[in-house]
């Protein structure tokens, strides 16, 4: 690459370790125009020590998040490079071991048989939120965070405004997501290791009774309960990164400052911050007061094909799904149709010995009923209308909740 002119950051990597943490970074590169360059690039640092490190920060308008990892560092420094160029562009470079090179705002990359010169920013554009006030309140096993928030992220629909709840409680984790027209819950229980802290804010009166309605969803605040509103943006993002291969299998620690203004995970290779959303979430534990009829357990792939089927003879632009029980042969089933003038017919005979004398009769948009289902992971679902069957709700046996509004029947 020439002369060593005015170096300031000399990292050699093993080049398998930046292409991971790349890959692992990527969802949250923004694919939009920013006004701040610091909004798409990677924030490039490297630190001298045995071994030394080099920390890869990406920046985005919801928080920031930042991953280590071993190096050679010859010399300590940082540089900023574009986000979304350099993403495409490490995974194009041959070689076992890259050498990164910083010369003012721009930064060498090279191999034995490949050199590059990526055009760069002011590194000092990066501004990092203060995290001093900062207090852990759960430690949580990464698998178990990823299938949260992956279990209701979709039903904060694709608007960027869309966001998500995130509830530590005794010993449990709940993130909910809704659009207004659909809702998803997911509960996971954690160990005692993974215990969520006293609350940050003054705590609750006990009430023995509260505490009971809370386990079910209702009622008020028990004692050690931390909540925040995250974007659904960063949800879907974080979830990805925590599946990647630089962050498997690692357990996490969650930290909030006294007012909860944001929220801080972390776990011994990779930190990510996001600001909290300064609005009050859907009232959904209302929900979960409501008296809801059980319908029964009804087999998951019976009826993921059904909804399939559903969307393929019901007009596109308005799908809809009719629901009806009935005695066959002695058995109790649910029916489920769906006809089109143009795709013709199709009905699904799903048994369901549980099924109530509850007489149901209810239409329901199967695209929405089939992400849910998408999301159980047992075999078998529960179903519950509410009493004006204007709700329908799927709850399997990992905790994982599901309501959406129905469809207004056709006139007899």
């Amino acid at each position: 690459m020439g002369a060593d002119y005015n170096k300031i950051m000399i990292v050699s990597i093993e080049s398998e370790k930046i292409k991971q943490a790349l890959r692992g970074l990527e969802p949250f590169v923004s694919k939009k125009s920013a006004l701040l360059p610091a909004y798409h690039a990677f924030l490039l640092s490297a630190q001298t020590g045995d071994p030394g490190q080099l920390s890869i920060t990406i920046a985005t308008s919801e928080g920031m998040v930042t991953h280590h990892m071993p190096a050679r560092v010859a010399k300590p420094g940082k540089v900023a490079v574009q986000a979304h160029h350099m993403c495409e562009l490490v995974e194009l470079i041959p070689g076992e071991h890259i050498s990164l090179t910083a010369r003012g705002t721009d930064l060498g990359i090279e191999t034995q048989i490949n050199q590059v010169l990526v055009k760069g920013y002011n590194p000092e554009e990066f501004v990092k939120p203060s995290t001093d006030d900062m207090r852990q309140v759960a430690t949580i096993p990464g698998q178990s965070l990823a299938s949260a928030l992956k279990s209701v992220t979709f039903a904060g629909g694709t608007l960027d405004f869309s966001n998500l709840e995130l509830i530590l409680e005794n010993h449990r984790l709940i993130c909910v997501a809704t659009d207004g027209f659909r809702l998803a819950r997911k509960d996971v229980n954690l160990s005692a290791t993974c215990a969520t802290s006293p609350a940050l804010k003054g705590a609750q009166p006990t009430d023995p009774e509260a505490q009971a309605a809370e386990s079910m969803g209702v009622g008020t605040q028990p004692q050690n309960r931390n909540s925040i509103i995250l974007p659904i943006t960063f949800a879907q993002a974080f979830s990805k990164l925590i599946d990647s291969t630089i962050t498997q299998e690692e357990t996490w620690s969650v930290a909030m400052p006294p007012n909860n203004e944001g929220v801080q995970f972390s776990c011994p290779s990779t930190s990510a911050y996001c600001s909290a959303i300064a609005q009050k979430f859907h009232a959904w534990r209302s929900l979960f007061e409501e008296k809801w009829g059980a319908i029964g357990a009804c087999p998951v792939d019976l009826l993921k094909i059904a909804m399939q089927q559903c969307l393929l003879f019901s007009d596109t632009s308005s799908p809809s799904a009719e629901f009806r029980s009935e005695t066959k042969d002695g058995c109790s089933v649910i029916i489920i149709t769906a006809q089109n003038a143009q795709s013709g017919f199709s009905a699904m005979h799903i048994p369901c010995p549980g099924l109530t004398s509850l007489d149901i009769h209810f239409r329901c948009n199967p695209r929405y009923l089939l992400d849910g289902l998408k999301r159980v992971t047992s075999e078998h679902v529960d179903l519950f209308v509410d009493s004006n069957q204007r709700k329908l709700r799927i709850q399997d046996a990992n905790e994982f909740h599901y309501i959406l509004a129905m469809q207004a029947k056709n006139q007899e």
